[in-house]
Parts: structure tokens; sequence; C-alpha cells
């Protein structure tokens, strides 16, 4: 939002030196019917007024430029230094939001990184109490154990009388089973099963933080669409006001010059330009903030970054292999 306000105050800038030339214009009208002694020195004070009050809101602008751009740069920039960083483009209005309320609503809640990250730390959470209580309860367990031996030789023959078919021949079999129940608890005090307890809650905090993530992403979509809808309509209005604005101001300043209308109704036309003019930059920015946060709240890239994202992907594996 920070690039959208400097681009607007850019934007000011240049129409109200367009503003200070059309105020000169109508000063050197004025001066030129009060030397024919036509007018007054009145008008010339009201018509001077006017082009001091534009010259302070240029003023103003220049300095939320230095602010805007100081903030800007140490946003950016890894090493601050003396410089202003500055948008290269101008303010125009972005594409159209490509989604339903509804949609955005959906994508948000499953993919906005606010409710990942609380859910994914609660999931972590939940497995260290698992493990906790996994060393701190008492084991039991089956266990089966089978030993089978065979023998088969000659067994304390006399010399020359052994043999397979001799009477000291034998043959040996033994076969050992066991099975039992097993049962262990290496008792610490209690301390695994408070460390557990405490994992937990900590576990259902980050779950009830995932229901205020969840409530924050559906306030902040919702907002920032209805924000979208309405200055979506302002800016087709404040268009409109600022063309029949500067019409206005256009003939006002002719008729002044022919004597056919007074002071105040140029001045008041050329306020009136000047107030439409602010009108209808601020509804752009405020416009182009509406879908800027609607891509931060509904976790959705803009389609100029996802596709460098892509290229720079292909760009990538192409190079490693």
């Amino acid at each position: 939002n920070a690039y959208y306000a400097l681009q607007a105050e850019l934007e000011l800038i240049n129409q109200y030196k367009n503003i200070l030339e059309i105020t000169r214009k109508s000063m050197l009208a004025v001066n030129a019917q009060r030397q024919a002694g036509l007018k007054d020195f009145g008008d010339t004070a009201q018509v001077a007024t006017q082009y001091f009050s534009a010259l302070n809101k240029l003023i103003d602008s220049l300095n939320n430029i230095i602010s805007g751009g100081s903030t800007l740069a140490k946003l950016i920039q890894e090493e601050p230094d003396a410089s202003l960083m500055l948008p290269s483009d101008a303010l125009t209005a972005l594409d159209d939001w490509n989604q339903s309320l509804q949609d955005s609503l959906k994508h948000g809640l499953e993919f906005n990184e606010n409710i990942y990250n609380a859910l994914a730390e609660s999931k972590s959470y939940s497995l260290q109490k698992d493990a906790e209580l996994q060393s701190y309860w008492p084991k039991l367990f089956l266990y089966a154990v089978g030993y089978y031996n065979r023998y088969n030789g000659t067994n304390y023959a006399p010399l020359g009388e052994g043999g397979s078919d001799s009477y000291y021949d034998q043959i040996s079999k033994q076969m050992t089973g066991q099975i039992g129940i097993g049962f262990s608890w290496e008792f610490d005090g209690g301390i695994s099963l408070a460390s557990a307890k405490s994992f937990e809650n900590l576990s259902l905090a980050k779950l009830e933080e995932v229901k205020n993530k969840r409530s924050l992403v559906v306030e902040k979509v919702k907002a920032y669409y209805g924000q979208y809808e309405t200055q979506q309509m302002k800016m087709i209005n404040t268009k409109r006001g600022l063309s029949a604005s500067e019409a206005s101001q256009t003939i006002a300043l002719e008729k002044y010059q022919l004597g056919l209308s007074d002071i105040t109704t140029l001045v008041q036309a050329i306020q009136l330009y000047s107030a439409a003019v602010e009108d209808n930059i601020h509804s752009i920015k405020k416009y182009n903030e509406a879908i800027s946060e609607l891509h931060r709240w509904s976790a959705q890239w803009p389609s100029e970054i996802t596709e460098n994202i892509v290229y720079e992907y292909f760009n990538l594996q192409t190079t490693t292999n």
C-alpha cells in the first residue's frame, strides 16, 4: 500500500502543477482587467489566495514523497542509506478482481498462511504431547521365546565299535518354549505428564488461534471486497466529475475574460476542479489497495508474479539439468 500511496502523491504533484498553471492564467486575466479599470484588487486577492492554496498542497505532496520514499526504501533495502525509493510507473487502476466473494473466501480459508502456520504449530504441539505421554505411561507387552535342538551321532562308543547302525549311535531332540507378559514403568515423578499437559494446552491454544485467524480472514476478505466494489463505482463517478469540473473551470475563465462572470464563480470552479482531481486519484489508490489486500488475505499471487515465478522455476530447472 505504501507503493500505491507514493504513486498517488506523484500524480497529485503533476495535477497540482497543472492547477497552478490554470490559476496563474486566471491571475493574468484578472490583472489585465484590473489594469483596465474593470476590476478591483479584491479580485486579484481571491485568485492569489487560491494560487497559494494550491502551492501549499503541492509542497505537502512533496513532503509526503520524501517521507514515503524513505519508508519504502527502508522496507526494500538491506542496508539503509540516504536514497529514496519511488515508483517507476504512473498511477493506473489495476485489472478487475476475477473472483466472486465466495470463491475469495474459500481460497483464503484454505490457503492463508496465518491459518496454515497456526494449524501446523498446533499439530506439532500435539505430537510432542503424545511423545511425552508415551514416555510416562507404564508399558505392557507380550513376549514369546522358542528354542529347538537336535543331536545325531555316536556317544561313548569303544574304539572301533561306533557307526550309524551300532548300539552307541544316538539321536537327541529338544524343544523349549516360553510365553509371557511384561510390564515396565520408568516413573519420573510426573515430569513427563506435566510436560504433556503443557504441550496439550499449547496445541489447544493454537487451535483457538486458528479460529481467530479464520474469523480475521473472513472479516478482511469481506471488507476489502466491499471496498473493491465501492471504489470501482467511485472511480467511474470521479472520472466523470473530473471531466465535468475541468470543462467548468475552462468555461468559467473564458466567461470571466469576457466580463460575463464574476471572480467568485471562477475561483469556485478552480476549487471544484482541484477537489475532483483529488477525489479521482484517491479512488484509484483505494481501488488498487483493495485488490492488493484481496491478494494478501485470499492467499493468491497476482497473475504477473505467478508467471514470473513459473518462468524462473523452469529456467532454473533447465540450467541445473
